[in-house]
């Protein structure tokens, strides 16, 4: 909106803002990777917990999954601006229009979904083949068959999102737009919370207190810094779930509810599987976890969720406001049959009901 204010056009401030996005994830990815080139050498605190090898091959790895992920941004920064119109919404609901052949407005939306989706998907497709083929080692065969899953789970939640959204429409369309607000302020307030008291309790009858007293010990000095009980650094039974993380944090500092949580299988008390850790490396799995904690990472967590929400509310909105569509070149009819539901309810209600007496008296005359 702020582009629009020099632009005088939503349309070009929407090209302008999305380009300034990825500008803007290029220059934090390329910073990243400059950072990691830059450290020669293992810090004090990681060099008693690290090994040299294991240390410059996480250097690498992140280096050349960084690499992969400023190229991948490059690439569709550079394939949005030079296919610009061909890539506009328009143009692709024109292309969605083509293809379902007209038959319907609500078929032809799901066919404008699934291209977008699509289009999202092959921007990003180059990057991803590299990462799983050559950073995480798996076989062609076994990336191609996960990154076609990855497009047919992506296309049916975003059909399964965005009609949704059509319903949610057709709800509360003629709901004011402050009691929309008000119902999503409290809805936003009720997520927040719903963390801390409903979900993070289903956790206590699966957790115990650590009692390693080799581990608490080295933990001490980082401990009393950060004012961290150590009662609160918890082992989970994990059984053989080898598919959950390892270890996490959950909690945060407004309600005193901060707990690190460690799975069985990283201490050693799963005596089933073979990949618990050494001494040395169950100590540093939970530094990385208080890391968490010092820096707040789990507010900053809520705090993006809500973000991510009121933007959602606001997108909502602006969705009803007929300037949006105009804007975009959408005159004559919305790319979504739901926002044309309160125009269908009001030509309905001037039709003449098929019971009712016509007038014949200008016939008479």
């Amino acid at each position: 909106m702020f582009f629009a204010l020099f632009t005088n056009d939503l349309y070009i401030a929407s090209h302008l803002v999305q380009w300034f996005i990825g500008a803007l994830q290029i220059y934090i990815g390329w910073r990243e990777y400059r950072f990691i080139g830059n450290v020669k050498e293992r810090p004090v605190p990681v060099q008693k917990y690290m090994k040299v090898e294991t240390f410059n091959t996480l250097k690498s790895l992140n280096q050349r999954k960084l690499f992969a992920e400023i190229a991948n941004e490059s690439f569709g920064l550079f394939i949005q601006i030079v296919f610009s119109d061909e890539l506009s919404h328009i143009a692709l609901w024109n292309l969605s229009t083509t293809l379902s052949g007209g038959v319907s407005e609500r078929w032809t939306t799901w066919v404008f979904i699934s291209v977008i989706t699509s289009k999202d998907f092959l921007l990003t497709l180059p990057g991803n083949f590299y990462v799983r083929l050559k950073l995480k080692e798996q076989s062609l065969f076994s990336t191609i068959q996960l990154l076609f899953l990855e497009f047919i789970a992506e296309q049916v939640f975003q059909l399964l999102l965005l009609n949704s959204l059509v319903n949610m429409c057709n709800l509360v369309v003629n709901v004011s737009k402050s009691s929309l607000i008000y119902t999503n302020f409290v809805l936003i307030l009720f997520l927040a919370l719903a963390r801390e008291f409903i979900m993070d309790p289903l956790f206590d009858g699966h957790i115990t207190p650590l009692q390693d007293t080799r581990i608490t010990k080295e933990l001490q000095p980082y401990l009393k810094i950060m004012e961290f009980p150590e009662g609160r650094i918890y082992l989970l039974k994990m059984s053989n779930q080898e598919d959950m993380p390892n270890a996490f944090t959950v909690g945060n500092r407004f309600f005193n509810t901060q707990k690190i949580i460690i799975a069985d299988n990283v201490i050693g008390k799963n005596k089933q599987l073979n990949d618990c850790c050494t001494y040395k490396e169950c100590v540093a799995v939970i530094l990385h976890e208080l890391g968490h904690v010092y820096y707040n990472h789990t507010i900053k967590s809520a705090l993006l969720e809500v973000f991510i929400t009121l933007s959602t509310i606001i997108s909502f909105i602006l969705l009803h406001e007929d300037f949006v569509f105009t804007s975009f070149g959408f005159v004559q009819t919305r790319p979504v049959k739901a926002f044309n539901f309160q125009s269908s309810l009001e030509l309905d209600a001037t039709k003449v009901k098929p019971d009712s007496k016509r007038d014949t008296r200008d016939d008479a005359n």
